[in-house]
């Protein structure tokens, strides 16, 4: 929403970072994959000379390997779902397999973590989004609600210690799972941001569109993605952008980054009839989930709550939304001008969700909340007593 917009990234802020990723992204034109990693340090360190060496390449391999696990992520997802294993039950797999070697503490806590990040995020969307306007009826979505069960009763079956608690990490798994995918719908409804690149990037013109549109049609998009995490670590660390200040976890401008250049693809695809607003929006779920899914690994050694508040969220939505206007608008006039009729499109299917199915997210997610709290509390009474 615009309001929100405004509270969270100002015009000068749009106008700067705007430079700055078109400069990283412009900068691309003749650099292969395997160069890429010494383009970011040369174009970084330009930008952050207090910044040593080490400091440098050691952010870029965070970036490179956030967007890599991302990616993988995102294609293990696409495999499971033809063999017909959902989205939330690929999740909770994909997480224990990687919280399998830690404490169960250890997952419980991550679990309610990112249950209770992505709830605030969902209802402080939901509270921007609502507003008097009667929907469009042709653009509701279906939308699933989770609520975490207790152990079923089964008659004969003996549950033991560990049967039982396989059982409820895999629950509260399936219900963070649930409530990512809700997330992805409710960021898409404040999709802003467009009209702002499209002042800003009136009378310029940056050869790169080449580059932009093999991203867009093809899927080649390394060094689109990790040109923009480069270019919001840089504004990060330049006190360019309030709403990722100065220290923010370098894997939040890869999965940020990850998710606008995806949203692109999803947008062209909305808009040249590839893919419905409904689908579109299914697949914006997918990369909310692959993304929160890398990030367990990374919640063992330095917690998620901080990460996954910038990730998930009215911040992430706002940065998103601009960085997706402002890559696409680099791209040749016909590629630009879909992909913004594909935004909006979108973004009209999930404001009609928020509005007419929002509330019931709102309260679902609240349930997950609840339910993983005290279905975490029994487990970790079982383990500990």
């Amino acid at each position: 929403m615009p309001e929100l917009f405004k509270k969270l990234f100002t015009i000068d802020e749009a106008r700067n970072v705007s430079k700055v990723i078109k400069d990283m992204v412009g900068g691309l034109k003749n650099v292969s994959d395997s160069e890429l990693h010494g383009y970011l340090e040369k174009k970084i360190s330009e930008y952050l000379p207090e910044k040593s060496h080490d400091e440098v390449s050691s952010a870029i391999d965070e970036m490179m390997s956030t967007l890599q696990r991302n990616n993988d992520n995102l294609k293990e997802l696409d495999e499971a779902k033809k063999q017909g294993i959902n989205r939330d039950a690929w999740f909770a797999e994909k997480t224990k397999s990687v919280l399998e070697n830690v404490s169960r503490e250890a997952a419980v806590r991550f679990y309610e973590d990112c249950s209770e990040v992505l709830q605030q995020a969902n209802e402080t969307i939901y509270n921007a989004v609502i507003s008097g306007k009667e929907p469009d009826k042709n653009m509701i979505v279906d939308v699933e609600h989770y609520e975490v069960k207790d152990v079923p009763e089964t008659s004969g079956e003996k549950w033991d210690e560990k049967s039982w608690n396989d059982y409820k990490l895999t629950d509260l798994a399936m219900g963070v799972g649930k409530q990512a995918a809700n997330s992805a719908i409710m960021e898409a409804a404040i999709t802003t941001g467009t009209a702002i690149v499209e002042k800003i990037a009136a009378g310029e013109d940056i050869d790169v569109g080449e580059i932009v549109e093999k991203a867009v049609v093809t899927g080649t998009d390394t060094g689109v993605k990790s040109a923009v995490s480069g270019a919001l670590y840089i504004a990060s660390e330049n006190s360019m952008i309030r709403c990722l200040p100065k220290g923010t976890p370098v894997s939040v401008f890869a999965n940020i980054a990850f998710t606008a250049v995806e949203n692109i693809k999803i947008a062209f695809k909305v808009a040249t009839g590839k893919m419905t607003a409904t689908e579109g929006l299914s697949r914006a779920g997918d990369i909310t989930v692959s993304a929160l899914a890398g990030m367990a690994g990374e919640a063992i050694s330095k917690g998620v709550k901080t990460a996954a508040s910038l990730v998930f969220g009215p911040v992430a939505a706002v940065v998103t939304g601009f960085v997706s206007s402002t890559v696409s608008a680099l791209a040749s006039k016909p590629v630009s001008e879909a992909v913004t009729e594909g935004v909006k499109t979108v973004a009209r299917a999930a404001a009609n969700v928020v509005k007419t199915a929002g509330k019931a997210i709102v309260s679902a997610g609240r349930a997950v909340v609840n339910g993983i709290k005290s279905a975490g509390k029994k487990l970790l009474t079982r383990l500990f007593g």
